[in-house]
């Protein structure tokens, strides 16, 4: 199984998923990350003709909402 696939695998399991992951995730599917300018730590994944992804990086594990988010993107 490769790294991607477990990553997938605790994303539907309900495991915990740390920032860096859902990233990786989200990159995978075709979303591209961009940082606001204003220092925030707030990071947005766009990509076109889905909703935005907003995540917070100085989180050490996402939030239930979070992880519902990803989820529907990679159901669509």
């Amino acid at each position: 199984m490769s790294k991607f696939e477990k990553l997938l695998q605790k994303l539907y399991n309900g495991s915990v998923i740390s920032f860096d992951n859902a990233c990786k995730l989200l990159e995978n599917i075709g979303y591209t990350q961009s940082e606001t300018q204003n220092g925030t730590s707030h990071i947005t994944f766009r990509k076109e003709g889905t909703n935005p992804i907003t995540l917070t990086k100085n989180r050490k594990e996402l939030l239930d909402y979070q992880i519902k988010m990803i989820k529907d993107a990679y159901d669509e």
